[in-house]
């Protein structure tokens, strides 16, 4: 099973030097078993981010090679129901439009990946980023395939580069680029009573060599590889009234946005 991670509060964007832990920003990480490494994960919106986009984003500090779950608790409410963001003066920013999702550690980053779409009211909360490793430092990071949860018929395709490109546009990609969708109708049921199956949560596994040269093995517990079956039964489902409430959970909630 995952191991859950702490969250920090997002960080204030600085011009783009990489993912950096906030608490010792100009220290230079090298990816190393046995010790944790910054992991970032950027909510904004869709399209081109070439001319700058309202984003807030968050760090986290999983231990390398340890398959990781980090979880924003309340996103789905306050990001696709109110859709806002809180700034970091305390204003409340509107976004409108396409909502995505993209991760880095250290200058490595993602594709960018579609959470939420208005204009269809679908969610597509199944995030697993696998981190590339080449002697400690990041190769490139890219998406699980997410179509293991459902059927072929409710997945589709959700990536994109910076210009607002699909990636199935791209030559050579090579990318799993698809995933399954919630109707907004199911999250808001699921949000009512206290559930998180469509809240932002990102799971982390890692694959290649760390800076000495020890392999990286936790990408092997990814869900693509696992059974359709098996892997609808680790990721949460939206609850129903039958269901009950979800209990509790300890973790933050978004405080603050940043401009780009």
């Amino acid at each position: 099973a995952p191991s859950e991670t702490g969250t920090s509060s997002p960080t204030a964007m600085q011009p783009w030097g990489g993912c950096r832990d906030p608490g010792n920003p100009d220290a230079t990480e090298i990816i190393t078993l046995g010790q944790q490494h910054t992991v970032c994960i950027t909510i904004g919106p869709g399209g081109d981010w070439s001319g700058g986009a309202t984003n807030i984003r968050y760090t986290f500090r999983p231990m390398v090679d340890q398959f990781s779950r980090f979880h924003i608790k309340n996103s789905y409410q306050q990001l696709v129901n109110s859709q806002t963001i809180n700034g970091g003066d305390g204003t409340v920013i509107p976004i409108e439009g396409n909502l995505t999702i993209h991760v880095a550690a250290q200058t490595g980053i993602s594709f960018l990946r579609l959470f939420y779409d208005p204009n269809k009211f679908r969610v597509y909360p199944f995030l697993t980023a696998i981190i590339e490793v080449d002697r400690g430092n990041v190769r490139r990071i890219s998406w699980d395939d997410s179509c293991v949860f459902c059927g072929r018929n409710q997945c589709e395709e959700i990536t994109y580069n910076f210009g607002g490109v699909s990636t199935t546009k791209i030559p050579r990609a090579r990318l799993h680029s698809s995933g399954c969708y919630y109707q907004q109708e199911e999250c808001n049921k699921d949000s009512v009573l206290n559930g998180e199956a469509c809240d932002v949560t990102l799971y982390v596994v890692w694959s290649g060599t760390d800076s000495k040269g020890r392999s990286l093995q936790s990408s092997g517990n990814r869900f693509s590889l696992y059974p359709s079956s098996g892997a609808a039964t680790v990721m949460k489902k939206p609850r129903t009234a039958e269901m009950g409430p979800a209990e509790e959970e300890s973790t933050e909630e978004p405080v603050a946005a940043e401009q780009v």
